[in-house]
């Protein structure tokens, strides 16, 4: 004979806590292949593979030849007497947003005026996966405020030939990497380029976007904003660089202003 369990008394063992043990066969096995050592985190079931690009070092021009410049530019700064590098804030070439000929420099290799030129970007990047957004790039080095972080490269081709692309060889795709080079043209990164594609927009960005004249051709480049600590993602805010329709930001910025691109309203 067994008195029936009180009332509620289901409730009561569902509210307990209580440390759970491995029967000691499985236990046993568990010890036996290193299974309780820890595992690596399993990949989140929503995330999808970054798309497929190729790397490249340098602007691949489509629709044109690339221009040559006509005359070198060429600053007058003088190699400083201590020895340490010229070409610095008061370089007339760095005040326009040019970069100073390798070659015509008069400060030779102590030049610090040619960074693009030289790829003195960072190199310890990170693709990842962000969920709202898609994938980001974060860096894994901390990055002084200033400085060129990557440059953001592409093909080169006309507005027409950007059009047409999207209604054809692009018209699956749910990402688009364009961005405006000169009057009239575009860098298309979406076949060809670099991980300055997966920089993220923000309304209360780390960076920004430079445009420099390079040996006849522009030069677009992200560069740091502000002091960015190892880790950080890193965005730029896309309202005056973007190309393409307005979208809904999800940037999460406390000043986010809704939308990516300029305002229509």
């Amino acid at each position: 004979f067994k008195f029936p369990l009180p009332l509620n008394y289901g409730m009561k063992l569902l509210g307990e806590e209580a440390d759970f043990d491995l029967p000691y066969d499985i236990m046993k096995y568990a010890v036996a292949t290193n299974a309780t050592q820890e595992q690596p985190h399993l990949p989140n079931p929503m995330q999808k593979p970054a798309s497929h690009f190729t790397r490249i070092l340098k602007n691949i021009f489509v629709d044109r030849k690339s221009h040559k410049p006509k005359e070198r530019p060429i600053c007058a700064c003088d190699v400083p007497a201590d020895g340490e590098y010229a070409c610095g804030d008061n370089c007339l070439n760095r005040c326009m947003y040019i970069e100073c000929s390798p070659t015509d420099c008069p400060a030779g290799e102590k030049c610090s005026n040619q960074r693009f030129q030289r790829r003195e970007s960072v190199e310890e990047l990170e693709v990842f996966w962000t969920a709202k957004r898609g994938h980001g790039l974060k860096t894994r080095v901390n990055i002084p405020r200033g400085q060129l972080v990557i440059e953001y490269r592409g093909e080169i081709i006309s507005q027409d030939t950007c059009i047409e692309r999207m209604e054809t060889m692009y018209k699956s795709l749910e990402n688009y990497y364009f961005l405006d080079y000169a009057p009239g043209e575009v860098i298309d990164a979406c076949r060809k380029g670099t991980e300055a594609r997966f920089v993220n927009h923000s309304c209360e960005p780390n960076c920004h976007i430079e445009k420099w004249q390079v040996d006849g051709e522009w030069c677009i480049g992200v560069f740091s904003t502000e002091d960015i600590f190892a880790g950080s993602e890193l965005t730029y805010d896309y309202r005056f660089q973007a190309f393409g329709p307005m979208q809904r930001c999800l940037c999460g910025a406390q000043n986010c202003r809704g939308f990516i691109g300029v305002n229509k309203k």
